[in-house]
């Protein structure tokens, strides 16, 4: 059978397919491809829309056109609501007549009584002038009325790995003819796509939207228009499908326990604390301290409402988001009971690993941060390099406002562009705090995130600013040489890794780590005859000064308080024979400084600073704080003595508070993180220890700004609304590069490659 030929599509169309039921589960898979125009409810009052439909409650178009024109009933009767709770997904059963063989052109339904306009509502709108048909009054027609979501365009948007291409499994698309399903072609897709499309078919037709499917990806003027689409037509379906694979014997058990753990408890997202859910049958169960159960077998009755907007799919099992991320924030904040679940000993670093997934859960729970979606956008597999831009990061509208899907420019072009971008609209240096030499590629300048290899390391998260409130002054230079300013504050001495702890590490394996590299650094010290590193020092630095005692306002308990870091110093520094498990209060501990130093290298400076950085440090590379970094920088001297090239972000002890650019703190003064619980959101603050005075965005080495300059906004700070920078609102105009040099400092260029 010959490929199938796509109809192009016309604007402002999207590409959807009908999935076809099957009696066994080893059938051929067959489906019907149509095209529908969306149209944004904004339009629903023009004079066009108003000449159509007589309808007052009709807010948006939804006009349907075939590559094949579907059955009506085919469309709207296989979705059908879910219980609250984790069910096999072929368990729900169809309601309601269903309108098979009836043409769209032939169907009239007037407005019943509880067609009320949902929040997000599409419509049919047919080409004849007096249909007005609605999908609430369609779903109503069906018996779904319990189904709300559906009241928008009824399909839902397949989330799911693409998996390797090596095997393809054949599909075919089908005229859209009940009786006769004359084949039209056919299609290649992954064997991983083959099994979510397998076991997501019911007993009646399914509609989906399917990226790999829906958009021809053989057509680069179609993908670059559609993938910058991804975003809204992901918001638009009315429930997205997460396929993770092939169920085992444990899912069942383990959608059940994730599920009775979101619902007897309820997970804080602003202070990261776990509290008693009002259904709760044991509220002890939000005590981080208390062990989880074995068994769920008490409370499975426990009714759970879920939410119909995202279902995670594994086999034939399926589980709501929220309860998914619900479960996870439990188990990531019980640790202690790791040791007691046989099933983590077969992990390597189980904690980081749950913590990695926590993160996935974290980012649409609290908002978009850019570093977790730069991370999540690394560690995702795209067929083509590109789309880790234009696929993954553009279903948030900022980077999509600042790339726009072309591929006819080479991977290395897009992630030097979107660096390029990211310069010019946030004033900061947070996309470069993601390049590391050790990934760079060759065709990019290293300053570029290598954004189609898994990074090493998560994003380091400081809770200071070390350039202060500066912005990124920079310009970008022949063959894409980035010209930025600021201080040469170090030279590396020495760097040292922390051996790699073996599968199931214990106790015992983790204290000996740690000695050892402690032993390296203080050893170190002696041969160039410099200080060593005090326990206070060692501390703050493995943990990257990120410790409860410096949060302000609502401190995050998940945090450990630096009296644990440094008891666990001095514990593995007294190598204790006899240690299996020091308690809940040395695990935080270890959490944190495997945060710090996992897959990175510890250093010292040839001025005696202690700092963490990424693999491959080398002795000679240069610790520098440049305007609009949040975290120091290593730069590599290039052979040529007038280039550098960045070897990655760092922490380097005594550099981190602005120390390089405007000198100490005052006297009683101290940098601390302001979490706003309200605003879901921490801030860099300054607070005076004698008086108790908190200055957010604001330093104290800095005369105040002149009135009508800037704005404070609660939650968010000190803003400079004209401060001509691009995007750079809390950097202020005044910090210049001459600015400091009027000061004394010596800010420099560095021209990095």
């Amino acid at each position: 059978m010959p490929p199938y030929q796509y109809q192009p599509l016309e604007g402002g169309e999207i590409r959807l397919m009908k999935l076809l039921p099957a009696t066994d589960e080893s059938d051929d898979i067959n489906i019907v491809l149509f095209s529908t125009s969306l149209h944004a409810s904004s339009v629903a009052g023009s004079a066009n829309a108003s000449a159509e439909s007589d309808n007052a409650s009709e807010i948006s178009n939804c006009e349907l056109k075939g590559e094949q024109n579907p059955n009506l009933g085919d469309l709207v009767g296989s979705h059908n609501a879910q219980s609250p709770k984790a069910i096999p997904a072929d368990t729900s059963e169809p309601g309601g007549p269903h309108l098979e063989n009836t043409r769209l052109e032939d169907l009239k339904l007037e407005d019943g009584p509880e067609a009320t306009q949902p929040e997000q509502d599409l419509n049919f709108v047919p080409n004849s002038p007096k249909r007005t048909s609605t999908w609430e009054q369609i779903l109503q027609q069906e018996g779904k009325e319990d189904n709300a979501r559906m009241r928008s365009f009824g399909f839902e948007a397949l989330s799911y790995a693409w998996g390797s291409e090596k095997i393809l499994v054949e599909i075919t698309v089908v005229e859209d003819d009940m009786e006769k399903r004359k084949p039209s072609g056919t299609l290649l897709i992954t064997q991983d796509l083959a099994s979510a499309l397998k076991h997501l078919r019911k007993s009646e037709a399914r509609v989906l939207w399917v990226d790999a499917i829906c958009i021809h990806q053989d057509n680069l003027q179609e993908k670059a228009v559609y993938v910058a689409k991804m975003g809204e037509i992901y918001e638009t379906a009315p429930r997205v499908l997460v396929w993770l694979g092939d169920e085992t014997e444990h899912t069942s058990t383990a959608f059940e326990y994730l599920a009775f753990l979101a619902g007897e408890t309820t997970y804080n997202w602003n202070n990261s604390s776990l509290e008693p859910s009002p259904q709760a049958i044991d509220p002890s169960l939000s005590d981080v301290n208390v062990m989880l159960p074995m068994s769920t077998a008490q409370t499975q009755a426990q009714e759970i409402k879920l939410a119909k907007s995202a279902v995670v799919v594994v086999g034939q099992q399926e589980l709501d988001w929220n309860l998914l991320c619900g479960g996870i924030a439990v188990l990531y904040s019980k640790t202690k009971s790791f040791s007691d679940f046989s099933i983590f000993a077969a992990y390597d670093r189980p904690w980081a690993q749950l913590q990695h997934v926590f993160q996935l859960c974290l980012t649409p729970a609290r908002g978009s941060n850019d570093d977790h979606l730069l991370e999540n956008a690394r560690n995702c597999f795209c067929k083509d390099e590109r789309d880790k831009v234009f696929g993954v990061l553009s279903l948030v509208s900022m980077f999509l406002e600042w790339v726009r899907p072309n591929y006819e420019i080479t991977p290395s072009e897009v992630y030097t562009d979107l660096a390029i971008k990211a310069l010019q609209h946030s004033g900061s240096l947070w996309l470069m705090s993601h390049a590391q030499l050790s990934t760079a590629r060759n065709d990019a300048p290293s300053w570029v995130p290598n954004l189609a290899v898994p990074s090493s390391t998560r994003a380091l998260r400081a809770f200071s600013r070390c350039s202060g409130f500066t912005a990124a002054f920079h310009e970008i230079l022949e063959n894409n040489v980035l010209r930025l300013h600021g201080v040469l504050a170090d030279e590396v001495a020495s760097s040292h890794a922390m051996r790699v702890l073996p599968v199931g590490d214990l106790w015992p394996d983790r204290l000996s780590a740690l000695a050892d590299l402690l032993e390296v650094l203080q050893d170190a010290t002696v041969k160039d005859n410099s200080q060593p590193f005090s326990v206070d020092i060692i501390s703050k630095t493995l943990v990257l000064s990120r410790y409860r005692d410096l949060m302000v306002k609502a401190p995050i308990p998940i945090f450990p308080y630096l009296v644990q870091i440094q008891e666990l110093v001095q514990l593995a520094i007294s190598r204790p024979s006899d240690v299996i498990d020091p308690g809940q209060r040395m695990e935080q501990a270890w959490n944190f400084v495997d945060q710090g130093i996992a897959a990175r290298e510890v250093f010292r400076t040839t001025n005696g600073t202690l700092g963490v950085g990424p693999p491959g440090i080398e002795p000679g590379d240069k610790v520098c704080v440049l305007m609009g970094g949040k975290n120091p920088f290593l730069l590599r001297p290039c052979d040529d003595g007038k280039h550098y090239k960045a070897v990655g972000d760092c922490y380097a002890h005594g550099f981190m508070n602005g120390e390089a650019l405007l000198g100490p703190l005052p006297n009683d003064w101290e940098s601390v993180c302001v979490v706003d619980s309200k605003n879901k959101a921490t801030m860099d603050g300054k607070h005076n220890i004698k008086t108790g005075k908190l200055e957010l965005y604001s330093d104290p080495r800095i005369p105040d700004p002149e009135e009508g300059t800037f704005q404070d906004i609660e939650g968010w700070g000190r803003t400079y609304p004209n401060n001509g920078l691009p995007n750079g609102i809390f950097s202020d105009p005044r910090l210049t590069p001459d600015f400091f040099r009027e000061r004394g400092i010596d800010v420099v260029d560095f021209d990095l490659v």
